[in-house]
């Protein structure tokens, strides 16, 4: 009866733990305010904002379009964007994932240390193609 009662316990906390581990994605359809510490990326506003629209995942990879505020003219353009290659952060003790690593490309740059924490709310674009790091959050 003891190893039942033992077997069961650490099923419900393996069950607990899987349930708790979940990937950090980037958040759609939601308003991101974002600043270029190092200068804007091509012709963004700093601080300026952006919307992920358009979302397709297919496999680990997450696929859409990217509305941002610009300098340019119109105020805004569109960018096709993609998160890829997903890596969990280790465990709190509490078994919750507290980040979750990408690879994110937009046209010509490519970030290979995206970090999204707070299930979407905090992106930070690290290691970026273009020697510049960007940070948004909702």
């Amino acid at each position: 009866m003891k190893k039942l009662s033992l077997f069961a316990l650490l099923l419900l906390a393996f069950v607990a733990t899987a349930a708790n581990a979940q990937t950090h994605e980037p958040s759609f359809g939601v308003l991101y305010t974002c600043t270029y510490p190092q200068g804007a990326w091509e012709d963004e506003s700093n601080p300026g904002w952006l919307i992920f629209n358009n979302f397709n995942q297919v496999g680990q990879t997450i696929y859409g379009v990217e509305l941002y505020q610009a300098t340019i003219p119109q105020g805004h353009d569109n960018r096709a964007i993609a998160f890829a290659k997903p890596v969990d952060g280790p465990p709190n003790p509490h078994g919750n994932i507290t980040f979750t690593t990408w690879e994110f490309t937009r046209d010509t740059i490519q970030c290979k240390n995206t970090v999204v924490r707070n299930y979407g709310r905090s992106i930070t674009y690290n290691n970026c193609t273009n020697g510049k790091t960007r940070i948004c959050t909702y």
